[in-house]
């Protein structure tokens, strides 16, 4: 998703389990390959504790998908950021 010069990625993911490491270490890899502002993991599941301490680490967010309406707010205010 692209908007204003401002890009994200979302990797999304379907697992029967919490989902791990590798989910944020996809999107990071991403954010850099694709030259992102942010990333985000938009999952079913809860996240592991490594999950959640890496995505905190990578400034990466962590989005259950009926939390998804709370995504825009946080971008529009990420985006003002970027501009000033």
């Amino acid at each position: 998703m692209k908007k204003n010069n401002y890009s994200i990625g979302v990797q999304c993911k379907k697992y029967s389990r919490p989902i791990g490491n590798k989910a944020v270490q996809e999107v990071k890899a991403g954010i850099a390959h694709y030259n992102l502002n942010h990333g985000i993991v938009l999952a079913n599941n809860k996240f592991t504790k490594a999950a959640t301490e890496l995505a905190l680490t990578n400034g990466i967010d962590l989005v259950h998908y009926l939390d998804i309406v709370k995504i825009k707010p946080k971008i529009s205010k990420t985006d003002k950021k970027s501009k000033s």
